[in-house]
């Protein structure tokens, strides 16, 4: 007997097309429609992340390489070691390496946005927030390195790097691309003087030519770690957990039309249990869920790639919301019968589910209007199922979703235990 009402509930919902349409129609067009409208609100394209360093040179290139080459004339080296020495002098200089290799090469430009600037320029650069840092080339720094590197002279010039604290991130990339060559710069002159006996034959070409900007590389992330969502992902939750909504209103709203046309009075007269017409109702309830949001996520699987990182979580939140649905259902069904009005269905299907859904974060993340706003929103049926389900989409396993399921499993037990104090007590079924 149980089943046949049961069943008798559900072909009942496959010949009312406009309770089908409300569903199962409505929901999916509506994660269609808005997956697409809102993608870009939803989960913008990110803005690369660039650095803007101004680079003052002190120092004169050409004036350098002039006096290298005088500092050359008073070493005992051969006429033929000077050349050698002078040419690769001309296609080593430090500081172009630095600037032109370094932050504007072809991967220093993807982090940084490089400005030369005059020494008289230092002081408004320093007060614009744009600028992460300012990088001083001290007059004499690529002497100073040539004659270290080839005169094996002692150096102590230095690059200064200033870095805005308002820009740490990116003060932080340019501080590490200007330790990584100052150690790379050090290591080349290092394995220099251990091969010079070698001879310049034996040298790559391009062994004074390192270009030791870091790699940058990454994904936009969560701060939990977790790739964010995409539009279609998120309106399938949202628009899945409001629209369950309706399916408990409609279980409700065929009880009132059976007691309106006296069915009640005949499944009574045929002697059926009171607690088997509620518990059929809220079974069928539970299963009408249940075929709702597995349509819903297999439509969106199918049409958008919606896909469940954890499915084990997002079994556990299906059924419990189910669950949630079936009670729900047969607390507006004791409303309605102990107060004997048909409009605290309508009420609930007309105006409390778009509060709830609204509230719930269906449309929009809520945290985008008010924080309280969004924690009251977990505490609602609909908003934690949309809580626990992201989580699930993102990995997240049973064992980290305990408050929102707890909220569900709460709202479960709450509404179930509302309906059995409401409930009429005259009559076997009302």
């Amino acid at each position: 007997m149980l089943w046949a009402l049961i069943k008798k509930d559900l072909l009942h919902l496959i010949r009312v097309k406009r309770e089908l349409s409300t569903l199962l129609v409505m929901p999916a067009v509506l994660i269609a429609i808005l997956g697409y409208a809102l993608g870009g609100v939803m989960n913008p394209e990110p803005k690369p992340l660039t650095a803007q360093v101004a680079v003052i040179r002190e120092g004169n290139v050409k004036k350098e390489l002039e006096q290298f080459k005088k500092d050359l004339a008073r070493s005992p080296l051969s006429p033929e070691e000077r050349l050698w020495v002078v040419n690769k002098a001309e296609h080593f200089v430090p500081s172009d390496i630095l600037v032109r290799k370094v932050l504007q090469g072809e991967k220093g430009k993807r982090a940084f946005a490089v400005r030369e600037i005059s020494p008289g320029e230092r002081d408004s650069v320093l007060r614009d927030e744009r600028f992460a840092g300012i990088l001083t080339i001290p007059k004499d720094f690529d002497l100073s390195l040539w004659r270290s590197l080839f005169l094996r002279e002692k150096s102590a010039v230095s690059l200064k790097l200033e870095l805005n604290e308002s820009r740490f991130l990116q003060g932080q990339w340019l501080k590490s691309a200007v330790e990584s060559f100052r150690e790379q710069i050090n290591r080349s002159g290092a394995i220099y003087r251990s091969l010079e006996l070698a001879g310049s034959k034996k040298l790559d070409p391009d062994f004074f030519a390192p270009d030791p900007t870091p790699s940058i590389r990454g994904e936009i992330t969560t701060l939990e770690g977790r790739k964010p969502l995409s539009s279609f992902e998120y309106f399938t939750v949202g628009m899945s957990t409001m629209f369950l909504l309706y399916a408990a209103a409609f279980t409700a709203r065929l009880a009132d039309d059976e007691k309106e046309n006296r069915a009640l009075d005949r499944i009574a007269l045929a002697g059926v249990p009171a607690w088997r017409f509620w518990a059929g109702k809220w079974l069928a309830t539970f299963l009408l869920a249940l075929i709702q949001l597995f349509t819903l996520f297999g439509y969106a699987a199918l049409a958008f790639d919606v896909t469940w990182k954890n499915p084990a979580s997002f079994l556990v939140v299906t059924f419990l919301l189910a669950f949630v649905a079936g009670s729900l259902a047969v607390f507006l069904m004791a409303l309605s019968f102990r107060f004997n009005t048909s409009w605290v269905v309508e009420i609930f299907s007309t105006s409390i589910v778009v509060i709830l859904g609204f509230l719930g974060g269906s449309f929009f993340k809520m945290n985008i209007l008010s924080e309280w706003l969004a924690r009251l929103g977990e505490w609602i049926p609909n908003g934690a199922a949309l809580t626990a389900y992201l989580g699930a989409m993102q990995g997240a396993s049973p064992q980290d979703l305990i408050e929102p399921l707890t909220v569900l499993a709460g709202w479960a037990a709450a509404l179930l235990l509302a309906a059995a104090g409401l409930k009429p007590e005259r009559g076997r079924v009302r």
